[in-house]
């Protein structure tokens, strides 16, 4: 998408693949020690229970072009 100032914004989707349900997946799928480190580092953190695909956010990078 081109922005009001001449550069580019590019959007992608971030979508859950294997590796992020080892933090993110459901409680069967944390693993214990995970779960621990999670609680200590993210006590507030609600993060977890997707599955394989789901949609968990979207990156946006700007690219600014000087002349």
């Amino acid at each position: 998408v081109k922005d009001n100032g001449g550069g580019i914004r590019y959007f992608s989707p971030i979508l859950i693949m294997p590796v992020c349900l080892n933090c993110h997946g459901t409680d069967a799928e944390i693993a214990e020690d995970t779960k621990q480190k999670l609680a200590i580092h993210y006590p507030e953190d609600q993060a977890t229970g997707y599955a394989l695909g789901d949609f968990r956010g979207m990156w946006s990078i700007n690219f600014a072009f000087q002349q």
